[in-house]
């Protein structure tokens, strides 16, 4: 069967300025000039009407074109124009997932807006008539924007993809809108469901530095501890001349279980000194922001590797992986340079889109992702309905092991 792949970039040029940064990619776009300076009677059909039409909708099963419209801020002028260097990455990760897409037999159309990170820009692109046949919306990413469409969206059962914010920053009860990043409350849940399943006898300790940020995460993590029948564990308040080791179990069979969620640099490496006792069977679990901590050195790693450091993320990329070799190279051959973070997003966005379509079974995007997973390279994605949108709930646990991190199974 003849494999058809369609690839139709619309540049929507807007009026607002242009920004731009010192080390930024440079591309030349042929944009389409279109008048958007009339708004149009947008009639947006009542619910039950929108059910009618979605049941006359082919199934994703059927494979017809998927609908693709991508809406970020690549801050067009005219002639050459330059994208920030994160855009650039997620969008050239983006590009790649593409043409998987294609080698994969899907029949893709997609449009591109440069939305400026303009609000009255955005509203503008609402008016295009092709958006309202999109099948999925990536971006934009900033709020004001993004409330905009989750309104578009709502009534006319579109997908809307938000890829680098979490359901708590933007909420709006809509089953439609899908959140890349995991919230806390998810974190918290793989990480009782980790110690749970591996060390449910140990001695847990909950140390908290003293801030709402501690407290509210311990607070979740001891809720779905609960559901789990996980209890025991002991609350450690930093104070001044706090010291952590008079509530370490010590001995063979001892194992303590310490969970620092501190973001506070000072904090957390007075609590590695005082875990620096190689006598005692310690697992440190604590959150990725002790990876940008300043001043790591040898010897910070040496108390990782002998406290066992486990880090809750939703982003690691095993660089052993064959999958992220075959893209480095993939990346490198394209573009002539090696991928940063956000490609590897961009990439597993489009990705993880591709293969609900592909393997769906319900009427529209939003529905078919509910029931699936997908595993990316730097996190997998799992959709559910959260009670007030839909987010990927996959969170990575990686332990420091040899001096290096490897994912924990």
């Amino acid at each position: 069967m003849k494999i058809y792949f369609r690839f139709l970039v619309v540049i929507i040029i807007a009026l607002a300025g242009c920004g731009s940064t010192s080390n930024a990619s440079v591309f030349k776009p042929a944009p389409i000039n279109v008048d958007t300076t009339t708004e149009p009677k947008v009639v947006i059909p009542p619910a039950d009407t929108v059910k009618k039409q979605a049941a006359k909708k082919r199934t994703l099963k059927d494979m017809g074109a998927l609908q693709i419209s991508i809406l970020l801020p690549f801050n067009i002028t005219a002639g050459e124009y330059k994208m920030p260097d994160v855009i650039a990455d997620y969008y050239e990760g983006i590009l790649l997932g593409l043409d998987s897409l294609k080698h994969m037999g899907l029949d893709v159309v997609v449009n591109v807006y440069d939305t400026k990170d303009d609000s009255a820009t955005v509203k503008r692109i609402t008016w295009k008539e092709e958006l309202a046949k999109s099948d999925v919306i990536i971006g934009p990413t900033f709020k004001k924007g993004h409330a905009q469409l989750l309104q578009y969206v709502k009534p006319r059962n579109i997908a809307l993809i938000s890829p680098f914010s979490n359901a708590n920053m933007w909420t709006d009860s809509n089953h439609c809108a899908l959140y890349c990043t995991p919230d806390e409350k998810s974190e918290a849940a793989v990480l009782a469901k980790t110690i749970k399943e591996k060390y449910p006898k140990a001695n847990i300790l909950l140390f908290n530095d003293d801030t709402k940020e501690d407290k509210d995460f311990l607070w979740r993590f001891k809720l779905a501890a609960k559901e789990l029948g996980l209890s025991g564990w002991k609350d450690i308040t930093y104070k001044a001349e706090w010291d952590i080791t008079p509530h370490l179990k010590t001995g063979d069979s001892a194992v303590n279980v310490i969970v620092a969620p501190t973001n506070n640099v000072r904090i957390a490496m007075q609590l590695l000194t005082q875990l620096k006792n190689p006598e005692n069977n310690n697992i440190l679990f604590v959150k990725d922001s002790w990876l940008n901590f300043d001043n790591i050195n040898y010897q910070t790693y040496q108390l990782w590797q002998q406290n066992n450091l486990h880090v809750l993320t939703h982003f690691f990329v095993d660089d052993t992986d064959q999958g992220v070799i075959n893209f480095k190279h993939k990346y490198k051959q394209k573009y002539g340079a090696m991928p940063g973070n956000f490609a590897f997003r961009g990439f597993d966005h489009i990705m993880s889109v591709g293969q609900a379509y592909y393997k769906g079974e319900a009427l529209t995007l939003a529905e078919s992702i509910d029931s699936l997973e997908y595993k990316g390279l730097h996190n997998n994605f799992k959709f559910r309905f959260n009670g007030k949108a839909m987010e990927n709930q996959a969170v990575n646990v990686i332990r420091f092991v040899d001096y290096r991190f490897i994912k924990v199974k």
